[in-house]
């Protein structure tokens, strides 16, 4: 297998918080060799599982980047049994134009598994897939969506029928914050809860 071209600055095995980058080389205008650098944090505090959590894979949902940033700036090692790896922002190129897709047209979130010889986002994908991934028990992929746009909301209606026919532990679940006084939230949200309790959870903000 083709070693990945991406560098990583921190240690993902050490304990403590570590604060870097992913280096990912790229091609642009401005210069024929150059890098995207990807924010990558790792805070140990012992003995117990990994998780890994994602933000901003679609540069335009900035709610997950933001909320993948308030949990760096307030954990520290003491309050971690085991080890959290936390990428903020995944896609930084489309968050900097808050744009769903790269400047390539790529949609990181159909990147992977990804390849080491393959375009940047799919060599992103394949070192995520390879170095991160496997060292952890569960993976966090923090998405938004608009409900007011109708194609999505009929898209995600499509996907949670596609979960139904799928064996219970084999179910990806998702929990919804919605806010009681929009009308629309309310009454699409409890539509998407009908489909399957353990599929939809609704809380309110």
């Amino acid at each position: 297998m083709t070693e990945s071209p991406i560098l990583c600055s921190i240690d993902l095995d050490a304990p403590g918080k570590q604060v870097g980058q992913l280096q990912v080389p790229r091609s642009s205008n401005m210069a024929g060799w150059s890098n995207q650098y990807v924010p990558i944090v790792s805070i140990a505090g012992g003995d117990g599982p990994t998780a890994v959590v994602l933000g901003g894979v679609h540069g335009d949902e900035p709610e997950g980047q933001i909320a993948a940033l308030n949990l760096l700036r307030r954990l520290e090692p003491a309050q971690v049994h085991g080890r959290l790896i936390v990428i903020p922002c995944v896609s930084m190129d489309a968050s900097l134009e808050y744009s769903r897709l790269w400047p390539s047209g790529a949609n990181m979130n159909r990147s992977f598994p990804g390849s080491p010889d393959g375009s940047p986002d799919e060599q992103l994908a394949h070192f995520l897939s390879t170095e991160v991934f496997p060292r952890s028990e569960i993976v966090v992929d923090m998405h938004a969506l608009e409900f007011m746009a109708a194609s999505c909301f009929t898209e995600l209606v499509a996907w949670l029928t596609r979960l139904q026919e799928l064996e219970p532990d084999d179910r990806y679940r998702i929990r919804f914050r919605s806010n009681p006084t929009i009308l629309w939230q309310k009454r699409s949200l409890r539509a998407l809860s009908c489909f399957d309790t353990d599929i939809v959870t609704i809380e309110s903000s």
